[in-house]
């Protein structure tokens, strides 16, 4: 993860470099509750590593299920002000010359191939997170969260399931 070392310079941030498998057990439950990095991601292989922003808004993952994971998280309905602060993350790691650095599989066709075949392409993935208790309780829930692959999308509870889940995670199936 040497091409990314001046990352913070490049995007006028601060971003702090983790080392994953040097996390406590603590520390790296923390960083999943606040979906900074994924249960698997914490798993904490030695390749492993993550630059977090100074206000927890962006983080880019080294070596989770693809190469590099760019993560902007931003509160309300700004779905497009994530856009715009991914956008700028990844034109800062292109600045930095990163994929000339990095051996990554890319195909003129399909785009970036990754180990998630879900994101082959693009890999653009938008999520949202929304609060449903009323969709819960009148177990209507179900009903809905079927018909969202017909739109494309995928629905999953973040916590748990059943009646105890009232935080759902809505995504883009395809890149």
């Amino acid at each position: 993860d040497t091409a990314l070392v001046d990352i913070d310079v490049q995007l006028g941030q601060l971003m702090d470099r983790i080392a994953v498998d040097q996390l406590s057990a603590l520390e790296r439950e923390v960083l999943i509750e606040k979906r900074l990095i994924s249960e698997k991601f914490a798993a904490g292989q030695p390749q492993r590593a993550a630059y977090i922003s100074a206000d927890l808004g962006i983080s880019i993952l080294i070596n989770e299920d693809d190469h590099l994971k760019i993560q902007v998280m931003t509160p309300g309905l700004s779905v497009a002000q994530a856009f715009r602060t991914a956008a700028k993350v990844a034109k800062a790691l292109k600045e930095l010359g990163y994929e000339a650095k990095l051996d990554l599989a890319f195909d003129e066709r399909m785009g970036y191939l990754t180990a998630q075949p879900t994101n082959l392409g693009t890999g653009l993935r938008a999520s949202v997170v929304v609060h449903l208790p009323g969709l819960v309780y009148t177990r209507n829930i179900e009903n809905i969260s079927h018909s969202f692959p017909q739109l494309g999308l995928a629905v999953q509870p973040l916590y748990g399931g059943g009646e105890g889940a009232h935080l759902y995670k809505i995504s883009n199936q395809l890149t």
